[in-house]
């Protein structure tokens, strides 16, 4: 992962305690979210102290006007650079004059006016720490990715994703394993887990002794996620339905409750935005099926959530196959909530804010989590312009993080 630097650049020709009492100002919201502050750039030969590389976020102060040669000059040294201008000295002017050369020579970069730093520079070192993270994932696929992702998966999928992040990583995992470590582990080892589930939940149409299975599973991909040091995972989960007529839903729903993203069907790019929103808003996201849309208003619907995520739950058998367990939880209704997915083959991030208009489970007839959300955007080209099936739900508003990740990776905004 790289490491992010406050880099402050100024014209030799100012007042030195004026630019240092700016400078101060800097620091002091910035230092705890830094790797290192180095000193004042005032000339070329300042630069031999700034040890940046290409993995690294320079964030340059431009302190004063006459400091446009040098931000470019440190432009070239990072990865990427964030331009943060502050009210006076002109440094407003000398930064959009240094923008427009990093732009029009095509160098990753932003400029983010605020003054003084706050919320909008955090956000966006956040948001770059989770791509620079992301660039280096090692994303396990617990079998290959289910037949039906005739749009999410194949090598166009795994390309994009790896131009977009990399030296991110793809694990695969033979579902053979996980089925020998599940045999391994014998049923005195998951009996507390068994009881704090079952009585946990606000109610259970399936028997106590059910739970067994699912929490083998659970603990055996704790095994695989320590054995190979996957940052994430993704499961072929209807095909352990058929090897162990049981689910992987209740094992995932423990594990992103713990805070390790763990993705469904092997939907690689669902599994991505997941660890995306998770880490963007520092909690556990939902990822699930678009069941139906109408108007403003989203109904996406699950047989997983984070425990975490809900107010209650209850067991109940898997929607499709009527085996196993499938958690229905229930959504604090008013919530806040992003609905996002990143498209490796668009190259698009399309996400929208609204809030929790429904989170009891009320249809039979749908997976066992349902989320029905209003959303304040115009919804058609969910339809029009589909881009897969799975989207992600995280229950805060991160879509000023969304809209600095899209521009760090260049991405189209929908």
């Amino acid at each position: 992962m790289g490491r992010v630097y406050l880099i402050p650049v100024a014209s030799p020709l100012h007042d030195p305690q004026a630019v240092n009492e700016v400078l101060n100002q800097y620091v002091e919201v910035l230092k705890k979210h830094v790797d290192e502050v180095f000193k004042i750039v005032t000339s070329e030969e300042d630069l031999n102290n700034v040890s940046v590389t290409s993995e690294d976020l320079a964030l340059v102060a431009v302190l004063t006007g006459g400091s446009e040669a040098l931000t470019v000059r440190v432009s070239d040294l990072a990865g990427y650079t964030a331009l943060l201008p502050h009210k006076t000295m002109n440094s407003l002017p000398a930064s959009l004059e240094a923008y427009a050369t990093l732009t029009a020579s095509g160098k990753p970069s932003s400029l983010i006016l605020e003054w003084p730093p706050n919320g909008k520079v955090l956000n966006f070192i956040k948001s770059w720490k989770v791509v620079s993270k992301l660039s280096s994932l090692k994303l396990g696929l617990i079998g290959e990715p289910s037949p039906w992702l005739t749009y999410s998966s194949g090598t166009e999928v795994e390309n994009g994703l790896k131009e977009l992040f990399s030296n991110m990583e793809f694990v695969r995992v033979d579902l053979k394993e996980l089925y020998d470590e599940v045999g391994r582990i014998p049923n005195s080892e998951v009996s507390s887990l068994v009881e704090n589930v079952f009585k946990g939940a606000e109610r259970s149409f399936v028997a106590r002794e059910e739970l067994v299975k699912p929490l083998k599973i659970y603990l055996a991909l704790k095994n695989i996620i320590r054995n190979y040091g996957l940052d994430a995972i993704t499961i072929r989960c209807f095909d352990v339905i058929k090897e162990l007529k049981t689910t992987a839903c209740l094992s995932l729903a423990l594990l992103n409750s713990e805070g390790f993203v763990a993705g469904c069907e092997g939907d690689l790019p669902a599994v991505v935005t997941m660890y995306l929103a998770s880490k963007l808003s520092d909690s556990p996201a939902f990822m699930g099926n678009l069941a139906w849309v109408e108007g403003n208003e989203v109904l996406v619907a699950h047989c997983t959530v984070a425990l975490k995520l809900t107010r209650a739950y209850e067991l109940k058998t898997h929607f499709e196959s009527g085996l196993g367990v499938g958690i229905a939880g229930f959504i604090p209704e008013g919530s806040k909530v992003t609905m996002v997915r990143l498209d490796p083959i668009s190259r698009t991030l399309r996400f929208a804010v609204g809030t929790v208009a429904s989170g009891v489970p009320l249809s039979a007839h749908h997976c066992r989590t349902q989320v029905r959300i209003r959303l304040n955007a115009d919804l058609k080209n969910l339809i029009e312009y589909s881009i897969g099936n799975h989207y992600v739900l995280v229950f805060e508003d991160i879509s000023e993080e969304l809209k600095y990740v899209a521009e760090v990776l260049g991405l189209a905004v929908d």
